[in-house]
Formats: C-alpha cells, structure tokens, sequence
C-alpha cells in the first residue's frame, strides 16, 4: 500500500510539472493560442492571442470567435467549425483578417485543430500567427507591379494587360475600343523649374481628377511621365469617342 502511494504521489507530481510546463509554454508562446467550444464560445486563451486583439485575456473568455473575425471571414469561419466535427478532417488551416478592439484590422495565419479527449467534450485548439505585415508588404509590391504610385492610376504594364483583354471577344466590348492619348505640355519645364516634389503634386492631383473622370468600363492609365492613356468603349467610327477626348482634354 505505501508503495502504491508512493507511485501515486509521484505521477501525480509528474503530472503537475507536466501541467506547469504546458501553461508557462502556453502563456509565453510567440503565437497567439486558444481553445474554443464547437460552438465557438472561448474557453481559454494565452497572451499572445489577446495582444494580437488588442485586449486583456479575460475579455476574451466567454466571448465568440466569431466576434472578433472581419465581416467577410465571419460566415466561412462559422460553416468551418459546424461541418469539421462530420468531416473526415480533424483540423484546416487559413489566412484571416480580424478586428481588434479599436476597430483596427489585422491578419493572422490561423491552424484550427478539433480535439476529443476521452471522457470529455470535444473542443477546438486554435494557433494564430499574426501576418499583417507580410500582408501588407506584398499588397503594397502587388500594388506597384500594376498601378503608379504617385497617381494611383494603371502602369502602362497593366494598361497592356487590361488592353490585350479588352480586345479579346468575350470581353464584352462593342465592335471595338478606341485609346485615347494625352500628353502634358511643358511638363519638363514644370519639372526643371519648380522640381520633382512639385511635379510630383502636380501629379497626384491630376490623377484625381482623371479618376474623377473616368466612367465605369472606362481605363486610365500613366503610361510615362506626362503620358496618359483612356481606353472606351466604342464602335467604328465613333463620334462619342472624339466627343470623349474633347471631354478629357477641357478637364
């Protein structure tokens, strides 16, 4: 008998170190972790979780899940965790947008895993890793790949693209498209009297305007440096595309 509990009190012992080792790496971990019912009410989570939040860990206890998703992850989040307890899959991992409690938006590389311990309620354990900055960096090289970033209008890379499918068939177009050019007199003089800065202003502005123009199914681009292009629908012959470029060379 003593020796029985003597074994007893050692597993037991093992059992706290266990569990004391689990909750220091638990609340230390560099992700954001958390366990969640299936019906996504939060029952625990470490710090990392409620800093990439923005709140305490105790706002976050008793709360939904779904709270705290973006509006358009909120639907997919909520037909994620209903059908995965039927599914030959136990776990599924996705890229999220969430709102903090200011409101503020960040994204986090989330792995959601359904656990069913023996003689206990199934939960989800759920590992989040934020990516907002990733996230932006590449929007942003996306973002400069296609677009100019003093007017925020299409590159003329871009343009070439959108040009090419609008000539394509099934774009939808009319017979045809016609491109209209404008090009900016005494740019250089502009440029070379008041500087870059000011040209740059210049610039910006004018792609306000010419975005304030634009109709839909219209394109304008920056092709070059005081270049500009318009692509319109139009047919052969149009009389409303010599109307149209009149239109944007007055604005």
């Amino acid at each position: 008998r003593v020796r029985d509990e003597t074994q007893l009190e050692r597993t037991e012992r093992h059992l706290r170190l266990s569990e004391d080792r689990f909750q220091r790496a638990y609340q230390s971990a560099t992700v954001g972790m958390g366990m969640f019912a299936l019906d996504g009410t939060v029952i625990s989570a470490n710090k990392k979780a409620a800093e990439i939040l923005g709140c305490d860990v105790e706002e976050l206890i008793g709360s939904k899940v779904s709270d705290f998703m973006a509006p358009e992850c909120r639907e997919d989040h909520l037909e994620r965790i209903a059908t995965l307890p039927g599914s030959p899959k136990d776990n599924y991992q996705i890229e999220r947008r969430v709102v903090r409690k200011d409101g503020s938006y960040a994204w986090v590389r989330n792995s959601v895993t359904l656990l069913k311990p023996e003689g206990g309620e199934p939960y989800y354990f759920s590992i989040s890793e934020e990516i907002t900055h990733q996230k932006e960096a590449n929007e942003r090289l996306a973002f400069l790949a296609n677009y100019d970033p003093i007017t925020n209008l299409p590159n003329r890379f871009h343009f070439e693209e959108l040009l090419a499918t609008a000539l394509q068939p099934v774009a939808g177009f009319l017979d045809c498209v016609a491109l209209i050019y404008l090009e900016i007199d005494s740019f250089d003089f502009l440029k070379g009297t008041f500087g870059r800065a000011i040209a740059d202003e210049f610039l910006g502005q004018l792609g306000a305007n010419l975005t304030s123009f634009r109709r839909e199914g219209e394109i304008i681009a920056r092709l070059d440096d005081h270049v500009f292009a318009l692509m319109v629908k139009a047919a052969p012959y149009d009389e409303g595309s010599l109307t149209r470029g009149a239109e944007l060379r007055d604005v």
